[in-house]
């Protein structure tokens, strides 16, 4: 049988020559006077030495795949060479003479030249780009190499941050230790000083994940043991298990009482060890680096300079050292496995190929593993013959035996550790030849020690206890399909949450109840970025939506957000109390839970499927509900702290449905039955359930769809003002229209009526016959004439009453579609750590942006009316227009990213929902501000963000509000400046028109500068109009920062000044 391979690289030029070199012999099997004649004793020779041989398993990754089950796949076999190509014959017992077979050594020995070549070459390579590397990283002016150094920098940190992670948790630490907080690498010998311990933020990373690895192994223990013992074991909620605390159950619970050190086990650890020496083999440079990640940006570099020269070093010495291999030692390159990998997959793989580079490695490492056997066989028999000449004799063994033995493995560990940093050599490897010069170390006291001496001294040093597995291990490459990442802390920290049913203890007073819950988190980000996985695929079977739809009513009356933020999160600990214990009558029904400022939000599923949730379920959930709010109610009550007049059993509503959209919009429409009139779409109180399930309010959002339908309609008559005035728009791809985005920006911000103008409102109406007005119905008649009045202001556009009323629906109807927002975790765009100051940009406009969205998404669905379809094209659209903003702040950052590189200022940028932020390294001057302000006077839409400049020097929790309060003095200016004729700028102009504000170091008062400009010639009129408006504007600012602080009992005082604005 013949297989044939295509060869490629110079080994294969000899094929031809060699064929020649070979004589052609007869026959084997001529015998005469019954001896063996010299011909065949001549052939069987030739044989041998033209013998390969299959091998069952590889040591290289590129040969795997030739890897045998068992030995009866092993045969040895011919090599021939045929037109160029090298086939492999296994008719082996076929002893005719054959001209075109090759010698064995001769194709070792081109095999070895090949590898050389390939090794010296990838060195040089390496060689090359480490020098260009340095070079760049010297050079002050090449902004690519500028680029490139912040580039390193920060891939160095984060792949610190992982190595040091999986480093502390790959051995075993002290006894009554979790992980290892002081940390050095398994290869020791390389580095100067030891990596710093842990810091306190790396501990608590760290300690999470143990906690989720040793209740994964409890986990499994648990479900092993569950069904012998029904009694001690419960199931808390599907494929999860905990333990009565009962002393029949003595034996379950010492599982949990056992040493932390033990809770991971050996094969675990091992795990982490993988991914350490990953880590450390793809980037050598790590191993020159004695950071934790969280040092200045410029020590960082200085390091890794230090590191890119010592591996320049090492790789220079060993292209020297490869360049003096010669015959038989170039074999010793086989065991760099990285490099020999390398060559396989670019020469590619045959299985002649993989046979004799296994037998050269074989062979390389048998001959290192006789010579060490050798060695310790004597020092046996020695040993043995010394017994009873005792200690003395025991020394002598010692030096003579083991001290050689030691002395041969430290030069195959410092030849490891040059081949790591070379790049030819994984850490695996490294580590592995670490082992056994440890271990040859441990091992070498025992015979001059004694047995009882010796012992203890191993015990202590837990590498003993693997001498026999390292001796004997072969070494390969640990599963590549092993994913740490799965998500164990999800499920641990999901049922810690579940297990949380205690009653919950009311706050005593005010200052108590701030204590407890103002910065109290229901869940983290793990537990909301799995209910978010689960709500975007529609996994579970009933969602869920509860929030305090009163926040923003109590925020304005109460004047206190931080009583509003902690009485929400004692509602949220009080539901979810309530629900918990509800669930414990329910293990087969999962959950996921979600949580943010204002709302929680939970996914039931019953499992296994195809089961469903129990119709009792949904009636008991209500139940739970109710009386949460109830209990809630009385804590509040006894607080002391809210007006009488609160309902405190009215301030959270909830919706239910089979996605978690329709557990959303059924909230909204809930929230209408928070009103004391039945106006429009309201949902008269007593017609509903404590939790409003989406059967019921899909009706309320069929109407609402309807009459979005029918104004759109309306809004398509040539004659309709709006239409006339050019401020409708067509939808692509439809026959319809919707608002221009600036109407949909008046009103998401018409404010909310005074009290005082409601009230004056109703009284004017009294004395009218038949027109009494309620409070709801005063303030939605105000609201109708802030719209009418702003329209005319902004765009010179009249319209009647009914005509804003159709402008105010449309707008309220699209609102109430809105999908809700599901972040994981709310972060904020600070600007805390910006000690030279900073630049804040506020992206302008999402608000309405999400309202338009809408109108397309309910248009491109052909105008249903069917909530279920209305629903889901809009979470669709939903996530297409938050592609869009994310489009939006990548281009801010690489605007920002692009001025600053070409001015050699290091920094930072971070994006948070709709705010920006930059931290430089230096403070920006007035240049440096101009030449940001320009680049984004360029864009398409030069007014896209509202920018804000901090300067230095300014405490760090002002500088955040500083920035803020700059950008809400460029949103009073553009609404003092915004409309048509005499005295006013028109929007279509304004938003040509790029405005920054450079705040002043003191955060309350201080003369703020204007800078504007704009990508065509600002007139004199307009430059006017804006300098005498900017101290209007202002003044307000200093009106509306002055009016909240007393509200929330502060005594800051504003007396923000002006200088003249700048235009440039």
């Amino acid at each position: 049988m013949k297989h044939i391979y295509i060869i490629t690289f110079s080994i294969f030029i000899f094929c031809f020559n060699s064929i020649a070199q070979k004589s052609i012999r007869r026959p084997i099997g001529a015998r005469g006077n019954g001896k063996t004649s010299r011909r065949v004793l001549d052939a069987i020779e030739h044989r041998k030495l033209e013998t390969f041989f299959s091998a069952r398993e590889y040591d290289f990754e590129g040969c795997s795949k030739f890897n045998k089950e068992d030995d009866k796949n092993l045969y040895n076999y011919f090599v021939t060479c045929e037109d160029g190509t090298f086939a492999k014959d296994e008719n082996i017992e076929e002893l005719y003479s054959a001209s075109k077979r090759i010698k064995r050594n001769i194709y070792e020995n081109h095999l070895l030249d090949d590898i050389s070549e390939f090794t010296k070459t990838k060195l040089q390579n390496r060689l090359n780009e480490l020098i260009q590397i340095k070079e760049c990283l010297k050079s002050k002016d090449d902004s690519s190499c500028l680029l490139k150094k912040e580039q390193l920098v920060d891939n160095t940190i984060e792949e610190l941050k992982e190595m040091r992670f999986n480093l502390a948790l790959s051995s075993k630490p002290p006894k009554n230790k979790e992980f290892n907080e002081e940390l050095s690498h398994s290869f020791d010998s390389i580095f100067s000083d030891d990596l710093p311990p842990l810091s306190e933020k790396e501990k608590e990373e760290v300690r999470d994940e143990y906690l989720d690895q040793s209740f994964r192994i409890h986990q499994e223990w648990l479900a092993q043991k569950s069904s012998g013992n029904p009694n001690c074991i419960k199931k808390l909620s599907p494929g999860i298990y905990t333990t009565n605390k009962d002393s029949l159950c003595s034996i379950i619970n010492a599982y949990e009482k056992m040493g932390p050190e033990n809770r991971l086990n050996n094969e675990t650890r091992e795990k982490y060890k993988t991914r350490y020496e990953d880590i450390v083999t793809n980037n050598p440079l790590l191993s020159h680096i004695n950071l934790r990640g969280d040092e200045p940006r410029d020590e960082i570099f200085k390091q890794i300079y230090s590191a890119l020269e010592k591996l320049t070093s090492a790789t220079h010495k060993s292209l020297i050292n490869v360049r003096k291999l010669k015959g038989s030692e170039r074999a010793t390159l086989l065991q760099n496995d990285l490099i020999v990998d390398q060559y396989i997959n670019e020469s590619g793989a045959n299985e002649i190929k993989c046979d004799v580079l296994q037998s050269l490695k074989t062979d390389v490492d048998n001959s290192d593993m006789l010579y060490e056997l050798s060695v310790a066989a004597g020092t046996l028999t020695a040993g043995a013959a010394c017994i009873p000449l005792g200690l003395v004799c025991g020394l002598v063994v010692a030096i003579g035996g083991e001290a050689i033995a030691i002395k041969h493995i430290e030069q195959k560990y410092d030849h490891a550790k040059l081949s790591l940093n070379s790049g030819l050599k994984s850490s695996e490897s490294v580590s592995d030849t670490n082992d056994e010069r440890n271990i040859a170390l441990i091992a070498a006291p025992l015979a001059a020690l004694g047995i009882e001496r010796s012992a203890n001294i191993a015990r202590k040093n837990p590498l003993y206890q693997e001498l026999k597995k390292i001796t004997h291990r072969v070494l390969r490459k640990k599963d590549p399909n092993y994913d740490l990442s799965s998500d164990i802390k999800g499920v641990r920290k999901k049922s810690e949450f579940r297990k949380k049913t205690e009653d919950i203890k009311a706050p005593k007073n005010k200052e108590e109840l701030k204590k407890r819950y103002l910065n109290k988190e229901l869940v983290d980000e793990t537990l909301n970025q799995r209910w978010i996985d689960n709500a975007k695929v529609d996994a579970a079977d009933m969602y869920l939506d509860v929030d305090n739809s009163a926040m923003k009513r109590l925020n304005d009356n109460l004047g206190d957000k931080e009583l509003v933020t902690a009485l929400t999160n004692m509602h949220k600990d009080v539901l979810s109390s309530k629900i918990n214990k509800l669930l414990e009558k329910y293990p087969n029904i999962d959950i996921e839970i979600y949580s943010d400022f204002k709302s929680v939000r939970y996914a039931f599923t019953a499992k296994p499927e195809p089961s469903k949730i129990p119709p009792e379920f949904t009636e008991l959930l209500d139940k739970a509900y109710k009386e949460a709010n109830s209990e809630y109610a009385k804590m509040v009550k006894a607080l002391d702290a809210i007006p009488e007049s609160e309902n405190a059993k009215g301030w959270f509503q909830a919706g239910t449905g089979i996605t978690a959209d329709q557990a959303g919009i059924a909230l909204k429409m809930a929230r209408r039955r928070d009103k004391k009139v039945n106006l429009p779409g309201m949902i008269p109180t007593k017609d509903l359930p404590g939790i409003v399930d989406f059967e019921y309010a899909k009706q309320l959002v069929k109407r609402d769809l309807e009459d979005i339908n029918s104004i759109a309609q309306d809004f398509k008559n040539p004659s309709h003002p709006l239409n006339k005035a050019g401020l409708t728009e067509e939808i692509e791809g439809t026959d319809s229209l919707t608002l221009d985005t600036s109407l949909f920006e008046i009103v998401r911000k018409v404010p909310k009526p005074s009290e005082d103008n409601v009230i004056a409102t109703m009284k004017k109406y009294e004395s009218k016959p038949g027109s009494n007005m309620n409070y709801e119905q005063a303030e939605y008649y105000l609201k109708v004439k802030n719209i009418q009045k702003q329209i005319k202001e902004k765009h010179g556009v009249e319209l009647d009453e009914s005509q804003a009323q159709q402008v105010l629906n449309y707008g309220e109807n699209l609102d109430s579609l809105t999908p809700g927002l599901w972040t994981a975790k709310r972060e904020f765009a600070s600007l805390d750590k910006a000690s030279h100051g900073g630049m804040s940009g506020d992206v302008t406009g999402m608000g309405a942006q999400n309202m338009k969205q809408v109108a397309k998404d309910l248009a491109n669905s052909n105008n249903t009316t069917d909530p279920r379809e209305a629903l889901v094209a809009i979470r669709e659209g939903e996530e297409k227009i938050t592609g869009v903003f994310k489009d939006v702040k990548k281009d801010f950052e690489q605007t920002v990213e692009r001025i600053l590189r070409e001015r050699k200022i290091p920094f930072q940028t971070k994006c948070s929902g709709d705010d920006c932020v930059v931290i430089p390294e230096k403070e920006l001057s007035l240049d440096d501000h101009r030449a940001m302000m320009k680049a984004f006077t360029q864009k398409d839409n030069p007014s896209q963000f509202r920018m804000s400049f901090i300067p230095r020097d300014v405490p760090s929790n002002a500088r955040s509000q500083l920035a803020v309060n700059g950008e809400l003095v460029e949103k009073e200016l553009r609404k003092l400046l915004t409309g048509v004729g005499q005295g006013k700028i028109t929007k279509e102009r304004l938003d040509q028109i790029t405005m920054g504000t450079r705040m002043p170091k003191e955060w309350s008062d201080g003369a703020i500068d204007l800078l504007y400009t704009s990508p065509t010639d600002i007139s004199k009129e307009e430059r006017e109009l804006i300098n005498k408006q900017f101290k209007e504007a202002v003044k307000l600012v200093n009106d509306k920062l002055n009016k909240d602080a007393a509200k929330e009992g502060k005594e800051e005082v504003y007396q923000y000044q002006t200088v003249e604005p700048t235009q440039f």
